[in-house]
């Protein structure tokens, strides 16, 4: 059996369908589908152009305001009416020109004193000319001023007793009465298709997909661990050391996701087989698949590594051999860049090297990479600044290596074993 969440209601009812959306991840049992249903006179609602309600409201209005204007016309008098529709003008808009009112206040335009003495000078003006009806049509949030009962005292006070004015506030009488043939069938049309696309929902098992994203997301992080594996042991052409991530986080996401699937797999299971087991064959078939992916990856692991590199190897010895204490190593190529990594922090490869401040040329132009190198050797001159003058602050303090040669530097180069060095 599946569960799922079908409001209907207006803004109140929008709102605590989104806070049970977002509340998803601290309690796994909102991770239900939840679908609502636009149910209210105020059409105020996001995402549709009409709710349900707000035809019946209309109706309900245009037949109150004729009843109203049939009384009137047997005395000189003028009525102000107000509608509901909260900040929305929707039913104030729509009955105004069904009813032919002369005037309607709504909350999207304002009113204002002067608009109200210049619509006052026209009342006056009518009536004076043998005018029997004035209607005004109020929304209920048009102005928190100048509500119906501060309008009606205007039009009385100044209109010269030319005319006498009502005041007609409607209320709830707006939302009783038998509904209009245009919102049944309005109902009936969205209760179809929201009951569907709850129905969907659980049986796709989207909403078990948000239940559990939190749990994938984190799972996601685990990024930061081949990354570091990859930094470390960066391949050449002898270890293939780039096929390690993928490797590791298809094991990864496999196996998470495999958590997923079962749940998934159970619930549809219950809801169309009740008296049948789990698929035990299935699930130990996915679960030796995931052991085979992971297991893959640990017997891999050794000799994807810089220690069965021999191209690596080679050059971190020659590197040892060539370099000298506190050296400015200076490099372009990533897969050098990586071995000198690894010689320095990832093995004993340059202990008999010590001080050796390293850069990667083509990182330098990044502030991030600038700020980590001043933090990492504060005692480098010049360290974080430009590139030239990097150069410069240590031409006279230490030897300068590059991997390879640039061109695009101040300077002679000379070859010195696996490196060139930099002569300013």
């Amino acid at each position: 059996m599946q569960d799922g969440l079908l409001f209907i209601g207006g803004w109140e009812a929008y709102e605590t369908a989104h806070r049970l959306f977002e509340e998803r991840a601290n309690y796994p049992a909102f991770g239900v589908p939840i679908v609502c249903l636009p149910a209210t006179i105020d059409n105020n609602l996001p995402g549709t152009e009409l709710s349900i309600g707000a035809d019946t409201a209309l109706n309900n209005i245009v037949d109150v305001v004729d009843k109203i204007k049939q009384s009137a016309v047997a005395e000189q008098r003028c009525y102000v009416v107000e509608v509901m529709g909260r900040r929305c003008g929707y039913l104030a808009l729509m009955s105004g020109l069904a009813t032919g009112a002369e005037r309607v206040y709504l909350h999207e335009e304002g009113v204002t004193l002067q608009r109200l003495v210049d619509d006052l000078a026209v009342l006056v003006q009518g009536f004076s000319s043998g005018k029997r009806l004035g209607l005004m049509i109020r929304s209920e949030r048009a102005n928190d001023v100048y509500d119906t009962r501060f309008m009606c005292a205007l039009f009385e006070q100044e209109g010269g007793g030319l005319f006498d004015v009502r005041e007609s506030i409607l209320g709830h009488l707006q939302q009783g009465g038998d509904p209009s043939p245009f919102d049944r069938i309005q109902a009936t049309r969205l209760a179809r298709l929201g009951i569907g696309r709850v129905a969907s929902e659980a049986l796709a098992g989207r909403a078990d997909w948000d239940r559990h994203w939190p749990r994938l997301r984190t799972f996601s992080l685990l990024w930061v661990v081949p990354v570091s594996v990859y930094s470390i042991t960066y391949h050449t052409v002898d270890s293939q050391i780039y096929l390690l991530p993928v490797i590791w986080m298809a094991a990864l996401w496999f196996a998470n996701g495999l958590a997923v699937g079962v749940d998934w797999l159970q619930r549809i299971r219950a809801a169309f087989l009740p008296g049948v087991t789990p698929p035990a064959r299935m699930l130990a078939l996915a679960a030796l698949v995931a052991t085979g992916l992971i297991g893959v990856a640990a017997l891999r692991l050794p000799e994807m590594s810089l220690r069965h590199d021999r191209a690596a190897q080679d050059f971190l010895t020659q590197a040892a051999a060539t370099l000298e204490p506190n050296s400015l190593v200076i490099s372009r190529s990533d897969a050098q860049t990586f071995a000198l990594w690894y010689g320095v922090w990832g093995s004993d490869a340059l202990d008999g090297v010590p001080g050796l401040v390293l850069i990667n040329d083509a990182l330098y132009h990044f502030d991030w990479y600038r700020r980590l190198l001043a933090d990492l050797y504060p005692q480098v001159p010049g360290i974080g600044g430009p590139f030239n003058d990097l150069l410069r602050a240590n031409a006279a303090l230490r030897p300068i290596f590059l991997a390879e040669p640039l061109t695009d530097l101040p300077g002679a180069h000379r070859a010195a074993g696996p490196f060139w060095r930099l002569e300013p």
